[in-house]
């Protein structure tokens, strides 16, 4: 049977918040349970309002919920699908979007998709609600309404689509949105290696994963600490070694930097067997791959998967990552 929020598209963040805006519709006309039940699930105190007023887009935020009679601020939600948070005025969104409202007003940051394994939210205020959480806070509504319904059905089908990627069940591949499967992949590698890598920050990895254009590729990137050298995974499974070309004004600098990077690693990460990129140096590029390693990644019809296991993926890339991330560099003329 047709479900309405895949029709009207699931990566459409306005239709999950239009969402919440009904169940303050329900509030309004007397059905509180709905709303109530979803947010005592997400730990948020609401209490005897008589009438609610939802603004979308307050001050950029994705929707705010107030005390009509009163007017002020209960609880705000930024969502987020297939997308990350942004920069407002230099900062992360969950940093920046909570300093526009009253102190102690509740912040949601929801992620139902992909954008889930982008990054934690940088802000200390932000209340990161996964999707297993707000399915949670679905499942709470005890009332049969059919759009409930088919929200929640919707969101139950997403966790199994992620399920069944973090287990290489393909059976379903038609089903994921364009690079869906290759970014829950990588999103569920990273908090993989995030686990098994405690001191993962001490040694300047930080990771983010996200779709980048054109394409989009996929790209599981792990910081710069190392600027302008950095490594990441792209959509064809290898981990890359690469260096930023940006603010180096000629071709000759840009050459310099890459074969002066390429002999320093080159000698530093020889045991791992990288693959060199020996391609012309594009005089217009903002970065360019140095070398690239086998981690156990490859790509069918598109979509990455283990040649192995993820196990043996986990490894391979703990020992790279932190053979190149801890080791202090000599200058470079990048």
């Amino acid at each position: 049977m047709p479900n309405f929020i895949n029709s009207f598209g699931y990566s459409l963040e306005p239709v999950h918040t239009g969402m919440i805006v009904y169940l303050c519709d329900l509030w309004n006309e007397g059905k509180k349970e709905p709303l109530r039940a979803f947010l005592d699930h997400l730990r948020i105190p609401f209490g005897k309002h008589y009438k609610l007023r939802t603004a979308r887009e307050h001050k950029n935020i994705d929707l705010v919920i107030f005390d009509a009679e009163n007017d002020y601020p209960i609880v705000s939600v930024e969502m987020k699908v297939d997308s990350h948070e942004g920069w407002v005025k230099g900062e992360h969104q969950t940093v920046f979007y909570p300093t526009l409202l009253p102190e102690g007003t509740p912040f949601l940051y929801v992620t139902l998709g992909v954008g889930e394994y982008y990054h934690a939210p940088y802000g200390k205020q932000a209340q990161w609600v996964r999707i297993r959480e707000f399915h949670g806070a679905l499942e709470a509504i005890s009332d049969d309404d059919p759009l409930i319904c088919g929200w929640r059905e919707a969101i139950a089908n997403e966790i199994d689509l992620q399920d069944r990627c973090f287990s290489g069940d393909m059976s379903r591949i038609d089903e994921y949105r364009g690079r869906t499967w290759s970014l829950y992949l990588l999103g569920h590698l990273k908090e993989r290696l995030i686990t098994s890598l405690p001191d993962l920050t001490d040694a300047g990895i930080d990771p983010t994963m996200y779709a980048h254009p054109p394409g989009p590729d996929a790209i599981l990137n792990f910081g710069e600490s190392k600027h302008p050298t950095y490594m990441e995974i792209n959509n064809n499974g290898l981990l890359n070694l690469k260096t930023n070309l940006e603010g180096l004004a000629t071709s000759e600098q840009k050459e310099a930097c890459f074969e002066s990077t390429r002999v320093h690693y080159q000698a530093l990460l020889e045991e791992f067997k990288p693959s060199l990129n020996m391609r012309r140096l594009n005089p217009t590029a903002k970065s360019k791959t140095i070398m690239s390693f086998d981690v156990g990644l490859n790509s069918r019809n598109g979509n990455l998967r283990y040649a192995s296991t993820e196990a043996e993926t986990l490894r391979t890339l703990a020992e790279v990552l932190l053979k190149f991330y801890r080791t202090p560099d000599p200058a470079l003329p990048c």
